[in-house]
């Protein structure tokens, strides 16, 4: 085999094996991708348990109020008392809580806790808060977004000695600055955007801060999304790619703050693959391969050659 004919061999059997080969490999490379969004979705779903949990134990030591309601020497004392009770919850704590307030079942203010310090304290008789908590005699719970402050959580908690009637409601005001920082600089990485959310859907706090910027600020649609579709299946964990209003591809994790109604989730491209060493080897494998071939070519003809010269076989 001489001259052109060479050539013409050796791109032939590259092309005969190089087809089919590029045809397997795009289906390699795809399910690399499929199983890399996978393992980033378990990553982010791992990552958003464990910030759920950060973000429970963190509320159950600092922000506890249900503990003190329930003390029997709490709920025994006078008005006055429970009220020095709380002023010096509230001198050992300052920078968490804001203030208190003592209601009796009709609205009425008992007694307030945290005037003269700071601002006279929302009127809470007529609020939705207040009301639940007569009504179905449990503890409430809600956030409130205000322009000139960090979120403040406010609960509602009865005070009914066991089994009778609630004698007051103790309402209270905390600053959830303390709780945000936290958050900011909890152990662990993060690939995407990450934030908590309450169960309406606004951000408490974000990475980005945009809670900070604009309160009361709503979660991205495909973080509300998988929220709605969590809280169908009673599921505490969710996790799925996304598609957002853009049209952009997003892999979203959700996990439900234990005790809350409150919502963990971080949220990233899906461009934005964890993995990196895992597609950086397949293309090294199929780039292998297309190198493979072309010398599995070279080496064809020379057998050829060897072959059909020793048995008088001139390809022309």
């Amino acid at each position: 085999m001489a001259g052109l004919n060479k050539y013409k061999f050796i791109g032939a059997v590259i092309f005969i094996f190089l087809v089919p080969f590029l045809i397997l490999s795009s289906h390699f490379l795809s399910y690399n991708q499929e199983l890399a969004k996978k393992d980033s979705l378990l990553y982010l779903e791992l990552k958003t348990r464990i910030l759920a949990k950060f973000v429970s134990d963190n509320l159950n030591l600092n922000y506890d109020i249900h503990k003190l309601a329930k003390e029997k020497e709490f709920l025994n004392a006078s008005v006055w008392k429970k009220k020095e009770i709380l002023e010096k919850k509230l001198r050992e704590h300052s920078g968490k809580y804001i203030g208190f307030l003592i209601l009796e079942p009709s609205g009425k203010k008992a007694a307030e806790i945290g005037k003269g310090k700071i601002a006279r304290l929302k009127d809470y008789s007529r609020e939705e808060i207040f009301k639940n908590t007569i009504l179905e005699k449990t503890s409430q719970g809600a956030v409130e977004y205000r322009l000139d402050s960090p979120p403040v959580l406010v609960i509602s908690e009865p005070l009914a000695k066991s089994g009778g009637k609630i004698e007051n409601v103790i309402l209270s005001e905390m600053s959830l600055a303390y709780l945000n920082e936290a958050i900011k600089t909890s152990p662990g990485s993060y690939s995407g955007d990450f934030g908590l959310v309450d169960s309406g859907g606004q951000i408490i706090v974000d990475s980005k801060g945009k809670s900070v910027i604009s309160p009361g600020l709503k979660a991205q649609p495909q973080v509300l999304e998988l929220m709605r579709l969590a809280s169908m299946q009673n599921l505490s964990d969710f996790r799925s790619e996304m598609i957002s209003n853009a049209g952009g591809k997003y892999l979203v994790s959700v996990s439900n703050v234990p005790g809350t109604k409150w919502w963990v989730y971080e949220s990233m491209s899906s461009k934005k693959i964890v993995n990196y060493s895992s597609s950086f080897w397949a293309k090294r494998v199929v780039y292998s391969g297309i190198l493979l071939i072309i010398i599995f070519g070279f080496i064809s003809y020379k057998l050829a050659e060897i072959w059909l010269i020793s048995n008088n076989l001139v390809i022309k």
